[in-house]
């Protein structure tokens, strides 16, 4: 950790001390300075926080308004034990839990922390950070759940949960100006329709900015974004025992290009011109001489544009000791990109053929875009047998698929001509009048999932809870190509049969807990989580067509107390976890696709903490930390031949190529390597002031502030490269009272320098690898004003 870091942190810590130490020491407090009670519905069921045997975050109403939650990002600076690694433009953003960061890539790849919208699972990664509205409550669940939730709550969950319409009117407005071209209304109104028999809300939000940076040649500005979405429920109560309420949600989001850094070549020894996708030591901060660049097309570049439209159905009927519920939902996504690839502003250099030999400069672009569809439908019975034991049975189906089209293309405006540019790589050409590529690749995906699972809660005495829970899952796939631009082994251009994967497997969790005394519970768990198995769709041969699922078997014991009378809360919660047959994506054997493979296994140990309290009315402190440290097991291989042949070039890794026992196949030893993509150590603290100013209005001072340890991220994971400490700090300060407030805030206060992630592209004249540094937003300043009715 930088010296600055260092200070700042420690800074942090000490005056977190100096305003906690003497004030928890007292342990007689007044009624509004104890902590409001928190119910969360993690084990599907409406449970106080502090008696659930699960490490939980929950960040509620008061938080999401008081700190300005709006999106994923938000929500990860609030959690302990929670990263993310994104690429920006609302893509490819992976929540990261106790440090089991995702390893694949590619074509419908599935992520390991399962994102849930009211318990409806969002399948697509590039859906997680959606703006949701009316917002209850965000439960972050760690530790493998994938008995309660299914398939990829692998390592944990992160569930969205809405307000339910109000009994009485109620209503608010907000509207947000700040640099950067940030704007943003909000507006929402819920209330009776005929009496409390029948209920109904509506919310809608626009929030847009023309980003923070920008090209200094062409003023095209990146990392902008134009965002609507608009949501509405109903709820109704036609008896006594039984509830019913439907939602909807709609969005419609416009991402500009993300602010990307181009290198042209990998550093790690690699001979001049060869595929080289790795940079050793820390990736490059910005600073005041980084320039991102944009070409300047004849059409439109998108991030990522998206729309996507979720409604569920949930109905409760209880009868005496029995409940049923039903959830049904459905989703339908669409997005579109057409990004620039190389980021210079000027294209790369492509030879021509003929004479006299000369060269010419060409902007190239991915293009990609997808539609997506599931249903899904799950009911539920839990019987209260007595007062010992409590069942629950349910089956589950999901039914999902995803057209996908994806394309490298050329734009051949600068072709002199009468002459022909030279392309190594099979794509097609644009057309420049229509930004239409000629060669596409379109690939379908169908997916079906059945499972039933089971719940068995016995309580030998009334301290004491013994809990077991059990799902198997079978799951179903077939894709297929219709077209490729690559070599691949089951393109099927009528669509008729492509190729079908099948896998069966059990989830469970066993639990204990026991409540020392009426304000403490311990626990102790064992569970098994499991991550879907898949396809590689530009697989140019048999061998890399199919990749099985993964699993996470997670130890786990914890603590909960309430302090001082419920002034405050601690829990603590230690783990050990083993992770088997890990997919991991690579480069494939033709030098050009990725494939992933279950590459071995790994092991992972840490903790996370946090104390939260009123250390007087009107005053609230919280503070979290939170380490884990996933290494590759001993015997754990990387079989890919492009990957070796990078890595021979690699000091630090040359040693680690090795032929793999029991075969003839040459290999990468990973055992004792980091997984990439995670940070060990976390921190993150929260500040909540609200004091009386004058009359009926209070003065507020509020923040949050997260810190991240470096991230190895590199392609193979050899541990050479990695992205420096994180660090980010967001302020507001203002007035308010019971309907009126009016603040200003700060967003990365501290203006962090450190890159989001870094990925590589393809110069399709000459195979080399550009690699592409990703940044986030800068400092950002802001006023907010609301209203409540």
């Amino acid at each position: 950790m930088a010296t600055s870091t260092r200070t700042k942190l420690g800074a942090l810590l000490l005056g977190l001390s100096c305003i906690s130490g003497p004030a928890f020491a007292q342990q007689e407090v007044s009624a509004a300075a104890q902590l409001d009670e928190i119910i969360v519905t993690a084990r599907k069921r409406e449970e106080s926080l502090q008696r659930v045997p699960l490490s939980i975050t929950a960040i509620t109403a008061v938080d999401i308004e008081n700190q300005g939650v709006s999106d994923l990002r938000d929500v990860v600076n609030l959690t302990p034990g929670l990263t993310m690694s994104e690429f920006g433009a609302g893509t490819l953003n992976v929540p990261v839990i106790r440090g089991m960061t995702n390893l694949t890539g590619g074509s419908f790849a599935e992520s390991n922390v399962a994102v849930f919208y009211n318990g409806v699972y969002l399948q697509n990664n590039n859906l997680v950070d959606a703006t949701f509205l009316d917002v209850e409550r965000v439960e972050v669940v760690k530790g493998p759940v994938s008995a309660l939730y299914g398939r990829n709550a692998y390592a944990g969950v992160i569930n969205y949960v809405t307000k339910r319409p109000s009994e009485t009117f109620r209503g608010s407005a907000s509207a947000i100006g700040g640099t950067s071209g940030r704007r943003s209304l909000q507006a929402s109104l819920s209330g009776p329709l005929t009496g409390p028999a029948l209920k109904a809300s509506i919310a809608g939000r626009y929030d847009a900015s023309d980003g923070s940076w920008k090209d200094p040649s062409t003023g095209v500005r990146f990392n902008g974004y134009d965002k609507y979405s608009v949501q509405g429920s109903i709820e109704a109560n036609p008896a006594d025992k039984l509830n019913m309420l439907a939602t909807v949600f709609y969005s419609n989001d416009q991402f500009d290009q993300p602010a990307r850094y181009f290198l042209n070549q990998g550093n790690c020894g690699a001979p001049v011109g060869s595929f080289q996708t790795s940079i050793c030591g820390q990736i490059p901060d910005f600073d005041e001489n980084t320039v991102i660049r944009s070409a300047n097309p004849n059409f439109k570049l998108y991030g990522n544009k998206r729309d996507m439209l979720l409604g569920t159905f949930d109905a409760r009927l209880e009868l005496d000791s029995l409940e049923l519920k039903s959830l049904t939902a459905f989703t339908n996504t669409s997005q579109f990109q057409r990004r620039d690839q190389d980021g210079t502003g000027v294209g790369f250099t492509f030879p021509l053929a003929g004479l006299p030999a000369g060269t010419t400069k060409l902007s190239t672009y991915f293009i990609g875009g997808s539609e997506d569809k599931s249903f899904s439908q799950e009911l539920r019975a839990s019987l209260k047998v007595n007062d010992q034991i409590t069942l629950t049975l349910g089956g589950f189906y999901n039914k999902y698929s995803a057209d996908q089209t994806i394309t490298l293309a050329v734009d051949p405006t600068n072709i002199p001509a009468g002459r022909t540019a030279i392309v190594a790589f099979p794509i097609g050409f644009l057309n420049p009048a229509t930004g239409e590529p000629t060669n596409i690749q379109r690939t379908r995906l169908e997916d079906k999932e059945v499972s039933s699972f089971g719940i068995v809660e016995f309580k030998p005495t009334p301290e004491l809870r013994l809990s077991a829970e059990a799902r198997r899952s079978k799951q179903t796939k077939l894709q297929n190509q219709t077209s490729s631009f690559l070599t691949s082994a089951f393109r099927d251009p009528d669509g008729a049969n492509g190729i079908t994967g099948n896998w069966s497997f059990w989830s469970f969790r066993f639990s204990t807990d026991y409540q020392i005394t009426p304000a403490s519970l311990i626990y102790a768990s064992v569970a098994q989580g499991n991550k879907a198995g898949g396809f590689n769709s530009g697989a140019p041969n048999p061998a890399d067509l199919q990749y099985n699922p993964e699993r996470n078997r997670t130890y786990e014991i914890g603590l909960k107390t309430t302090l001082f009378n419920g002034a405050a809360v601690f829990d603590v919660a230690a783990f050990y976890a083993k992770l088997a047959d890990l997919q991991l994506s690579n480069i494939s054997a033709n030098g050009l696709t990725a494939a992933i493979r279950n590459a071995g296994n790994a092991k992972a140990h840490g903790f996370e903490a946090s104390l939260s309290g009123k250390i007087a009315d009107g005053v609230r402190v919280g503070v979290g930390l939170a380490y884990a440290n996933p290494t590759f097991k001993n015997q754990s291989f990387l079989n890919s031949g492009q990957a070796t042949s990078q890595c021979r070039n690699i000091p630090a890794c040359a040693s680690r190529v090795q032929t793999i026992p029991g075969s003839a196949l040459v290999g990468i030893d990973l055992g004792g390597l980091s997984l990439p993509r995670q940070s060990d150590w976390q921190l993150n603290a929260l500040l909540d002031l609200r004091q009386p100013l004058s009359g009926v209005w209070n003065w507020t001072f509020r923040g949050n502030y997260k810190y991240e340890s470096k991230q190895y991220a590199t392609t193979p994971p050899v541990n050479n490269g990695y992205i420096g400490s994180k660090q980010n700090l967001n302020l507001r300060a203002g007035v308010i009272n019971n309907s009126l407030s009016v603040e200003l805030f700060v967003d990365n206060l501290l203006n962090d320098a450190t890159p989001f992630n870094y990925g590589t592209g393809l110069n399709p004249s000459n195979f080399q690898a550009p690699i592409a540094i990703v940044y986030g937003a800068k400092r950002t300043f802001g006023l907010e004003a609301s209203m409540k009715f």
